[in-house]
């Protein structure tokens, strides 16, 4: 089993950041073909820099310089759509709110 967590956290002037627990990510093998099981982990360092929103497009820039632009998206529900700013898709992957 492998997991990975990131934690985002986007202010209203433009700034984000990387918290908590953002950016573990941790393996586990339980050892039932070899009878040896295996854990290891690793989390990095808080990160953050200044982000900026274009319609669907998301530019992170951090504290580096260096940029990432990604696929931005709000879910939505109900018939017809209401946007749901509880949930987001970024990149290939969702994040929710924590409330």
């Amino acid at each position: 089993m492998i997991t990975i967590e990131s934690r985002y956290d986007f202010k209203a002037d433009g700034r984000y950041g990387r918290y908590g627990r953002g950016g573990s990510v941790g393996a586990v093998n339980s050892g039932a073909s070899t009878g040896v099981g295996t854990a290891i982990g690793r989390r990095r360092a808080p990160a953050g820099g200044q982000y900026r929103l274009d319609r669907h497009t998301l530019t992170l820039t951090g504290a580096d310089g260096r940029s990432r632009r990604l696929f931005f998206a709000y879910s939505s529900q109900k018939e017809p759509p209401e946007v749901d700013r509880d949930m987001i898709f970024v990149g290939g992957s969702v994040f929710s709110s924590d409330d």
